[in-house]
């Protein structure tokens, strides 16, 4: 989810790239800006990545070539 912060995206494609509802990113984004303590998109980003929660990486795939959104935005633990 965070990664797709970083977009241009609407609520609604970050929703249609995850296969998920509109209602549900933006109870996640509602979260993560509770969270974090911030009430702008991009004060969620700058915090994400300010705590090491964004990587350049791309979204890791399973074997089956689809994106594991639960782990894909998250730095593995150091």
């Amino acid at each position: 989810m965070l990664r797709y912060l970083l977009t241009s995206l609407s609520v609604s494609e970050i929703a249609d790239h995850l296969f998920l509802s509109v209602n549900t990113v933006r109870t996640h984004m509602r979260h993560l800006h509770a969270n974090l303590g911030v009430h702008r998109r991009h004060e969620v980003v700058e915090q994400a990545c300010a705590l090491g929660l964004l990587h350049d990486a791309p979204a890791t795939r399973q074997s089956s070539g689809t994106v594991d959104r639960h782990t894909a935005f998250l730095r593995a633990p150091d």
